[in-house]
């Protein structure tokens, strides 16, 4: 029994620095926190007008998000609708740059989701994130609420999908080429046919060609290219071997893929940039990718992703930049289904994920009903020495969390 009661006794001092961490950080939050009213895909209150304010202040906004979710577009559009009169000028997606150009050319089209569905429906999975209704419509509702019209810039920065072959060699052969390159780049068409057809009997995508194709392969074309392709060919191609290797590479070592992942978005915004401040064009940028890219300093993975570029960036040559999450509690997730395949649908509750585990602070410390938003600046001042490592991150790599009660999925065109 003694030695019962010293084990017990044990366990609650073992146990003091724990639950004096999380009161303090309870206590934090619900200093830190407002009410954000939503009603109709309208936000209000004063966490939307607090987020209005840094908005305005800033040159770069870039979000964070929980994916495929009809909320996270809801409060981007929102946030479109407010500053875009202010100067916004361009948007910048996670998707790649010839998706990008595609959404580009039909941004004001009446047909523009219709344009969307079929091109998915020829080429499956060859779109990421733009495929779904509410993000095509998104891209739409920012452009308009700009006002720049059809000079508003929609920029993709990461590789392309991976069912995305197929129509990178279908745009290469409608350019002039050489006979011996048409030949090779036709061959590699042939083969990814045939790839594609074994993905759709099973469903798995690494059955796809971005995934089988050689290297040799790729290079033997391409030096082809190099010798009688066009600029436009040698740049799908090109676009072509940076897939390949980004998904290739993720299948033996993820960690590496995630590395030259990160180094590509950085390159493609740096370009991007560029030619925007040449172009006399700039104004608002703001970006929408996953919430592990856009932390400033190191993300969850260890990384300095595209979110602490976009902030160093912005210090030197644009001015402030603001970073907000969006996420929800719980809720539905829409999640890859297969290739050429449905969504799948699955409930979840955010904080039974060990990578967001923390989140289960946020849950208790939100609003009794609504949205909340954390003003994570204010956790900046004075941040104890104990805070939480996981709360450490996101205060220093996000200025504010907005943090929704539930999510639903999203509705992806061609479905």
């Amino acid at each position: 029994m003694r030695v019962l009661a010293i084990c017990y006794l044990l366990c609650v001092w073992l146990a003091k620095p724990c639950l004096a961490q999380c009161d303090a950080l309870h206590a934090r939050l619900l200093e830190a926190r407002l009410p954000l009213e939503v009603q109709d895909g309208t936000f209000s209150g004063p966490g939307w007008r607090l987020i209005l304010d840094a908005a305005t202040k800033a040159t770069v906004i870039a979000v964070g998000e929980d994916h495929i979710t009809r909320e996270v577009p809801q409060f981007v559009g929102a946030l479109c609708d407010a500053i875009g009169p202010q100067g916004l000028s361009a948007m910048a997606f996670e998707v790649g740059p010839e998706v990008a150009r595609f959404v580009q050319a039909g941004l004001l089209a009446p047909d523009h989701k219709a344009r969307m569905a079929e091109l998915t429906r020829r080429y499956p999975d060859s779109v990421a994130f733009l495929n779904i209704a509410e993000e095509n419509d998104l891209a739409t509702r920012c452009a308009k609420s700009s006002g720049a019209g059809a000079a508003f810039q929609i920029w993709g920065l990461d590789q392309e999908f991976f069912g995305a072959g197929g129509c990178l060699l279908d745009l290469i052969l409608l350019e002039p080429l050489g006979a011996d390159a048409r030949a090779a780049v036709a061959a590699l068409r042939a083969e990814e046919q045939a790839d594609a057809l074994e993905a759709r009997a099973s469903g798995d995508p690494s059955k796809l060609f971005i995934f089988r194709v050689s290297d040799s392969a790729l290079q033997a074309t391409s030096a082809l290219l190099m010798k009688s392709g066009d600029e436009t060919s040698r740049r799908l191609f090109t676009s072509l071997i940076t897939t390949h290797h980004i998904y290739s590479e993720n299948l033996t070592n993820p960690t590496q893929s995630n590395l030259d992942r990160a180094v590509l978005l950085k390159k493609n915004l740096a370009e991007e940039l560029a030619a925007w401040s040449a172009s006399g064009a700039q104004g608002k940028l703001l970006l929408k990718f996953g919430e592990w890219h856009m932390y400033r300093g190191y993300n969850p993975l260890g990384e300095r992703d595209l979110g602490n570029y976009v902030a160093e960036y912005a210090d030197l040559n644009l001015g402030p930049s603001l970073h907000i999450a969006v996420m929800g509690s719980r809720g539905v997730h829409a999640s890859y289904g297969g290739y050429a395949k449905p969504f799948d649908r699955a409930p979840f509750v955010l904080a039974d994920n060990a990578n967001y585990a923390w989140t289960k602070a946020a849950t208790e410390a939100a609003e009794p009903t609504g949205w909340t938003v954390f003003d994570l600046r204010r956790l900046r001042v004075h941040m104890p020495a104990d805070f939480p490592q996981d709360w450490r991150r996101l205060v220093e790599g996000y200025d504010f969390l907005v943090f929704a009660p539930e999510i639903s999925p999203a509705t992806r065109l061609g479905d």
